[in-house]
């Protein structure tokens, strides 16, 4: 949802399968189904992709389906590891509390955060109401990142995320989103947005804050985690996209688990 205005979807379903495609780069995604379903999703594709003469790319593929694409068609499809893609599992409540010595300087910056602005910041859950608060942060944060190595990335370079972000706020009732922010002085200066990925794992889809405040980020992930996911077990911080300043923060929380994701190329004879 959040990438739809950059690969541009376009989907067909059957009874079992939903197949996605980016019409932008012309790639497949791994079929939405049951693992059930899998040898019958991927034949169709094979055949939908071989009765076009367009050899077949999977992107965004799991590990452990990119294995069984392999496996199942052998000699067919050869499997690419995208570090990029790589998405970043955490302990749930390693983040919640920051406990330990490993997040020392994490502490350091929440405490120096209170400190400053303890009578003078509130969190909040965010309603449509404060949206527009939401885009004008959008707006300073990606004017901010326009003179850093981040804002010279393919991803930063345009519109791509700002109009993500907006459709993720134009869908968040129907996708059951959570999205809080801490106002400092009545401004908005941070806000995330998240979701149940499933029964143990939260998922951050958004977070963006005024980087030019000691301690915000992580204030904000800490609380957001606290008023919106106190009981899961891990958490999914997404991926980094190749920025180089995006993995280093994503680092510093010490993730548990990176979840592989792969693109799969169809063999062929050229």
């Amino acid at each position: 949802m959040l990438w739809d205005p950059v690969e541009k979807y376009s989907y067909i379903t059957d009874d079992q399968t939903l197949y996605l495609f980016s019409e932008q780069y012309k790639h497949m995604f791994m079929p939405v189904t049951q693992q059930e379903n899998w040898f019958e999703s991927s034949k169709k594709l094979i055949e939908c992709f071989k009765s076009k003469n367009i050899p077949l790319i999977i992107a965004y593929s799991s590990e452990e389906y990119a294995n069984y694409l392999l496996k199942t068609f052998p000699n067919q499809f050869i499997k690419e590891p995208v570090r990029n893609l790589f998405d970043y599992v955490y302990d749930a409540e390693e983040l919640r509390t920051l406990k330990g010595r490993k997040y020392v300087k994490k502490r350091n910056h929440v405490n120096k955060f209170y400190r400053t602005f303890e009578k003078r910041f509130e969190y909040r859950a965010l309603t449509e109401a404060d949206f527009e608060n939401c885009r004008k942060l959008i707006q300073l944060w990606q004017f901010d990142k326009t003179t850093t190595e981040a804002g010279k990335h393919s991803y930063f370079k345009s519109h791509s995320l700002e109009d993500g972000i907006e459709n993720l706020l134009e869908n968040y009732q129907k996708l059951n989103y959570k999205i809080g922010g801490i106002y400092i002085d009545n401004v908005l200066e941070a806000f995330s947005i998240g979701s149940i990925l499933n029964e143990d794992t939260a998922q951050i889809h958004v977070e963006k804050a005024n980087p030019h405040i000691r301690g915000l980020y992580q204030v904000l992930n800490k609380v957001f985690l606290n008023e919106n996911f106190p009981n899961v077990k891990y958490v999914n911080r997404e991926d980094d996209v190749g920025v180089e300043g995006l993995r280093k923060a994503k680092l510093s929380y010490h993730p548990i688990h990176l979840v592989s994701k792969y693109i799969i190329s169809e063999i062929t004879g050229d």
